[in-house]
């Protein structure tokens, strides 16, 4: 499969639309949680972990953040919007100016380990960070096709601004990456 961490990246974002449905994504229901918003945090963190171990082992290191960090040293400043709720993100804030975890990370780990005692970690503003995660590690990973117009079918809910990509010769000029 050409784009496997992609097309798994939409698979989530579809469970998100229909998920939509029934918590109406806005900041008043950022606490609200459930056994689905825990599967899809699970899904999520889990195919981030994926994709930053594969992205560690192409420069044969050990130390994930470091290593992630120096290949993609913008991805800590990459603001993500939801237009269709008018909402942005920047879910890898915390990487910026320290070592810790982005706070839906801790989320998730609470969640995995002591679901009996942390499962309100699962909560809808975790998810949709999460997310936001995954869609920007998926296009800076996938970065010579998302510049192209070769990543594809485009996702329904997120996108950034386009001119955040770097070549080498500067700034991409486009407006939206999707």
């Amino acid at each position: 499969m050409a784009h496997i961490h992609w097309n798994y990246y939409l698979s989530i974002e579809a469970d998100l639309i229909k998920l939509s449905r029934y918590i109406e994504v806005h900041p008043n229901n950022y606490k609200s949680y459930s056994i689905e918003i825990a599967r899809l945090l699970m899904a999520t963190c889990a195919e981030i972990d994926v994709l930053k171990k594969q992205i560690a082992a192409q420069e044969n290191q050990k130390e994930i953040r470091d290593v992630v960090i120096a290949k993609y040293p913008k991805l800590a400043e990459f603001v993500v919007s939801m237009p269709r709720f008018n909402l942005s993100f920047v879910p890898w804030e915390a990487w910026k100016d320290s070592n810790q975890a982005p706070s839906w990370w801790d989320a998730y780990g609470k969640v995995k380990h002591h679901r009996h005692t942390d499962f309100p970690s699962a909560s809808l503003g975790n998810l949709l960070n999460a997310v936001a995660g995954l869609f920007l590690l998926c296009l800076h990973f996938y970065q010579e096709d998302a510049r192209n117009g070769g990543l594809t079918p485009h996702p329904e809910l997120y996108s950034v601004l386009f001119n955040n990509f770097y070549s080498d010769t500067g700034p991409i000029r486009r407006k939206y990456m999707f």
